[in-house]
């Protein structure tokens, strides 16, 4: 038994393994777990870098898609409301709208956006009229937030 619990050990230092209690927090390990390795193994994280908000591939999130997500982490909730009417799309978190009701422009943009979080894992869709961040959005989020104060008080410093 003692062989066990050193590969037990030995697994849980190489981050092989891990205990939780309930789904959620198997999900929020998880989800975390494969951020780190993205982080590890691409050295940088896929939207932050210097020049992030002039890359328009798909290695980036766009500045409108960073906002998005930026607002969503200080909405109480960490949710966005997807409310789908007569005069159009229309997408609101921490009482701000985003998006142009109408503009089927602005819908691709958004609903692409949405997509790509999804895809990310920093966005889960609870139900068809609502957004959730996830525990790695907020992390990541964090990094975004990081590299953007650097960046301004660097630019101040010049």
């Amino acid at each position: 038994m003692s062989r066990f619990k050193n590969l037990k050990k030995d697994y849980a230092t190489r981050g092989l393994y891990h205990e939780y209690e309930n789904i959620s927090e198997f999900r929020d390990k998880v989800s975390k777990a494969i951020a780190m390795t993205i982080i590890r193994n691409f050295k940088t994280v896929p939207g932050i870098s210097a020049n992030a908000a002039s890359k328009s591939n798909g290695d980036s999130i766009r500045p409108e898609g960073i906002d998005l997500l930026l607002e969503m982490s200080e909405d109480p909730d960490g949710s966005l409301l997807y409310i789908e009417a007569t005069d159009g799309l229309t997408l609101q978190t921490n009482g701000k709208q985003f998006g142009a009701p109408g503009n089927p422009r602005s819908r691709a943009l958004y609903d692409s956006l949405l997509k790509q979080f999804i895809v990310r894992g920093l966005l889960e869709r609870p139900s068809r009229e609502q957004y959730v961040l996830t525990y790695s959005a907020y992390e990541w989020l964090d990094k975004v937030k990081q590299v953007r104060s650097q960046a301004k008080s660097a630019k101040s410093a010049t």
